[in-house]
């Protein structure tokens, strides 16, 4: 798995304007929470976001997310949400 720093990222994403960048639904037990995966269309290869300490970042509310993008890649102009699937 490649991983990004929060500043990586930032400057990643002003260098290279065919970033994408997904929020993800993970859903572990009765809990779920977010992912953040940005994905270079040119080199075929997926980052995640990580932590100072080195774990990915998460977030447990989608608000939470979207305001880490507006503030780390202020130039961003969409992303996607992907919402896990309910099992059945």
């Amino acid at each position: 798995m490649l991983t990004l720093s929060t500043r990586e990222l930032a400057v990643l994403f002003d260098a290279q304007r065919e970033c994408e960048i997904y929020l993800v639904e993970v859903v572990t037990g009765a809990e779920s929470q977010w992912e953040m995966e940005v994905k270079l269309p040119e080199q075929d290869k997926v980052y995640r976001v990580q932590t100072f300490r080195g774990q990915i970042k998460t977030w447990k509310h989608l608000n939470s997310a979207v305001s880490f993008i507006k503030e780390t890649c202020p130039k961003a102009e969409m992303f996607h949400v992907v919402l896990a699937k309910a099992s059945s």
